[in-house]
């Protein structure tokens, strides 16, 4: 059916309908039927049919949207759209005065202090209170802090997760923390703090992971490599916590899939987050080419760096990925 109509008089007459689902769960090609059939029945008759989702919009779902429009077309009836929530967070990302009408606030506006050495760490979070402690301690313990600018974003988290950052990053040297007012799927808290970052290489982080030198420097030694090399990346092999059955799992993954077929393709895999070291003008170009949808968000930014004739390489020694387990 309907529950959102332009008033607005202007042709052609908009319509839209708002289906809630978790982020897991997928539209069906049914589902879509029967809600572009009841918006047949309504009167006047619209011209532009839209269902906002929250729902992944699968590939049968979309084949239905084609076909409906192209029956639709022959008979002289209204054109359909889906658009899920990584297409609405891209539109809500080009509107401050709708992200501030809505959430009561714009996405921020990064500050970054003049660049004071050549690297800035970028780490996009999402509700994970219970391991911010662990993530500031770790970088500490790598002695990332005050030796490097660090950006912490909140996107959208509701599990507090701004507010244990704000505690744990209180005077601490040149950490900036930040909060989205909604969920922007990790792709555009990336963006965000990638425009922000005046530093020439910058090092992506999950907030469940960080960075590990196999020797003090080893992190100014792969910069170097890039310059003298013209890498645009440089992807590095993750360790998992394998204290319990879950990082053992994940060890057993990193260890045949991400690492044995990276080394037999001979082509890194370029992760959206999780620890790849950028050249910050190479960052920024495949960001701004990329969809923002979060499914396949690491490939997708692999192509897009491929594509662009960048070239990416794996540092197996130097360093390496290290995962923080989540505490209860």
């Amino acid at each position: 059916g309907i529950d959102i109509l332009d008033l607005s008089g202007s042709p052609p007459l908009r319509a839209a309908q708002c289906k809630l689902k978790e982020q897991w769960k997928s539209l069906s090609p049914d589902e879509i039927q029967r809600e572009v059939d009841k918006a047949k029945a309504f009167e006047p008759s619209i011209r532009k049919y839209t269902i906002l989702t929250t729902a992944k919009v699968s590939t049968e779902s979309q084949k239905k949207v084609l076909q409906l429009n192209q029956a639709h077309r022959a008979a002289g009836l209204f054109e359909v759209e889906v658009l899920n929530w990584d297409h609405l967070c891209r539109l809500l990302m080009r509107y401050p005065e709708v992200q501030k009408q809505i959430y009561g606030a714009c996405l921020p506006m990064i500050i970054a202090p003049p660049p004071s050495g050549s690297l800035t760490i970028i780490i996009p979070v999402y509700n994970e209170a219970s391991r911010i402690e662990h993530l500031i301690r770790a970088l500490r313990a790598e002695d990332f802090i005050g030796r490097y600018q660090i950006i912490l974003c909140d996107d959208g988290s509701i599990d507090g997760s701004y507010d244990v950052m704000n505690e744990c990053c209180t005077s601490v040297d040149r950490i900036i923390c930040v909060r989205n007012p909604f969920n922007s799927r990790k792709v555009g808290a990336i963006q965000i703090m990638a425009d922000a970052v005046r530093t020439p290489f910058t090092l992506t982080l999950d907030a469940d992971s960080v960075l590990h030198e196999r020797s003090q420097g080893s992190l100014e030694k792969v910069m170097r490599k890039m310059d003298e090399e013209h890498h645009a990346a440089a992807c590095f092999r993750i360790v998992p916590d394998d204290r319990n059955w879950l990082g053992r799992l994940q060890k057993i993954d990193y260890s045949i899939f991400t690492d044995t077929v990276r080394k037999l393709l001979g082509v890194p895999v370029c992760l959206i987050g999780q620890g790849v070291l950028w050249r910050t003008d190479c960052l920024r170009s495949v960001l701004a080419n990329h969809s923002g949808d979060f499914d396949g968000d690491d490939l997708e930014n692999t192509i897009i760096a491929l594509e662009q004739k960048m070239s990416i390489y794996w540092e197996r020694n130097l360093a390496v990925i290290v995962t923080i387990p989540k505490v209860r």
